[in-house]
C-alpha cells in the first residue's frame, strides 16, 4: 500500500536501503521500475545516511521524493533526518516501525520513530494498511505545501501491518489522475537548486544572531501543517473515502474513563472497551493519528472532564515519569481545570501482543483512581515477574 501510493502520487525519486520490515517497499518499487510501472528514479544505496542524503539532494532540485526506512536504518540516517527540516525538505518517509537493538529484534514498537519526534518532521501513525495508503497522499500534499515545507513520516507497525494481507481500497485511473492534479507537480518548489533564475543555497552556516529564527520557521511550518492536512483530508474524504489525520475516538461521548493509544493496537483497545461497556463501565478510547503536530485542541475537547486516563506507549521509558505519548497527553491537559488523573503504561515492545484481557485489567484499575496517585513511572504491561496494575 505504501509503494502503490508512491506510484500513484507520481513520485520522482525514491532512495532507499532495504531494511526489515520496510523491505517490501524497496522490493516492489525495484520490480515496478524494471517493468515500467514506476516511472521515477529508484536508487538502492549503502545505508540510510547515503539514502537520505540522496533524498535531500533530489528534493532540493525539485523532485517529489520518498525515503522508506525503519529501526537501525533511521538511527544511521539521524544526521540527514535533522537536516531535512532545517533545510525545508518535504521528503515523505514511510516507516514500518521496528524495535531498536540491543538485543536484536525485527518486530514492532515505536522506539525507532520516537527519538526523532522533535527533529522537525510531521508524524502520522496508521492503524492499518488502508490508512497507510490514505495518509501517504495527505503526507505529500501537506509536506509540499508552501506554508509547510517539512518532511512527513507515515508510521505503521512492522509485520502487524507491513506483512499482513488484507483487502484494501485503491484509486482507479480516474482517481489517480484526480489526486495527482490536486497534489500538483513538485517542481513548483519555492527554491530549486536547478533554477538558475533564482540562485539559492541550502545547509550553510547560520550564526547565533539568526539561528533561532530559522528554527522558529520550522515551528511555524509545523503549525501550518495542521491547516493543510485538514484541507487535504476534506478533499480526500469528499472524493474517495473518509480519513481523519488527527484523532479517532471510540465511545468517548459519555465516558468517565479513557484509554489513549497509537497504531494498530487500537483494534485491541476498542474490543476491550466494547466488552467493558457490556458490563456497564463508562469507558472510551482515543487514537492519536498525528503525533506531530500534536492535535492539542481535539485531545483537550475529547478528554476534558474524564476521571482517569490510561495512556499506552509502545516504547520503553527508563528513569522518567512518562513515555512520549503520555508526556504529550499530560502536557495537553496540564492547564485545564479539574485535570484528570493520568497514568502511563508501556506495552507491546518488540512485537509482543497486547491482549484484550490486559486492557480490561487496566480498565478495571480505573475504578480505583486513588491508587494511581502514587504512580510515578510507567507501568510495564505483561512483563514476567515485573509490574502489576
Amino acid at each position: 500500500m505504501a509503494a502503490t501510493a508512491i506510484v500513484h502520487a507520481n513520485t520522482g525519486v525514491v532512495a532507499a536501503f532495504q531494511i526489515t520490515p520496510s523491505t517490501q517497499v524497496a522490493e516492489l518499487l525495484s520490480e515496478w521500475k524494471r517493468t515500467g510501472y514506476f516511472k521515477g528514479e529508484f536508487a538502492l544505496l549503502n545505508g540510510e545516511d547515503d539514502a537520505f542524503s540522496a533524498c535531500i539532494g533530489a528534493i532540493l532540485c525539485g523532485a517529489r521524493t520518498v525515503g522508506p526506512s525503519c529501526s537501525q536504518g533511521l538511527l544511521y540516517g539521524a544526521q540527514p533526518i535533522h537536516f531535512m527540516s532545517g533545510s525545508r525538505c518535504p521528503i515523505v518517509i514511510p516507516v514500518a516501525n521496528r524495535a531498536i537493538s540491543a538485543p536484536v529484534n525485527i518486530h514492532a514498537d515505536h522506539s525507532d520513530a520516537m527519538p526523532f519526534r522533535d527533529s522537525g518532521g510531521i508524524m502520522f501513525f496508521a492503524k492499518n494498511a488502508q490508512e497507510v495508503y490514505d495518509l501517504m497522499f495527505i503526507a505529500f500534499k501537506t509536506g509540499e505545501d508552501e506554508r509547510v515545507q517539512l518532511p512527513v513520516w507515515v508510521n505503521y507497525d512492522g509485520f502487524e501491518i507491513s506483512h499482513t494481507t488484507v483487502i484494501n481500497k485503491v484509486m482507479n485511473d480516474e482517481g489517480v489522475s484526480l489526486v495527482r492534479e490536486y497534489i500538483g507537480p513538485y517542481y513548483k518548489r519555492p527554491y530549486s537548486m536547478l533554477d538558475m533564475t533564482r540562485p539559492a543555497a541550502s545547509g550553510g552556516l547560520i550564526l547565533p544572531n539568526y539561528f533561532m529564527e530559522v528554527k522558529y520557521s520550522v515551528e511555524q511550518g509545523m503549525q501550518n501543517s495542521a491547516i493543510v492536512a485538514k484541507e487535504a483530508a476534506e478533499f480526500y474524504s469528499k472524493n474517495f473515502w473518509p480519513i481523519n489525520p488527527f484523532v479517532e475516538e471510540y465511545e468517548l461521548g459519555d465516558a468517565e474513563f479513557a484509554l489513549v493509544v497509537m497504531g494498530s493496537r487500537f483494534g485491541t483497545v476498542k474490543e476491550a472497551v466494547r466488552q467493558a461497556r457490556l458490563k456497564g463501565k463508562k469507558v472510551g478510547a482515543l487514537r492519536v493519528v498525528s503525533f506531530r503536530p500534536f492535535p492539542i485542541a481535539a485531545v483537550r475537547e475529547m478528554l476534558s472532564g474524564k476521571t482517569a486516563i490510561a495512556v499506552l506507549d509502545r516504547m520503553g521509558a527508563y528513569g522518567t515519569p512518562m513515555a512520549p505519548l503520555c508526556e504529550n497527553i499530560e502536557g495537553t491537559l496540564a492547564n485545564i481545570s479539574h485535570k484528570p488523573l493520568i497514568r502511563g503504561f508501556v506495552d507491546s515492545l518488540g512485537g509482543r501482543t497486547l491482549t484484550v484481557e490486559q486492557v480490561l485489567e487496566i480498565i478495571q484499575s480505573m475504578e480505583y483512581p486513588e491508587k494511581w496517585k502514587n504512580a510515578i513511572r510507567p507501568t510495564w504491561i505483561g512483563v514476567a515477574g515485573g509490574d502489576t496494575i
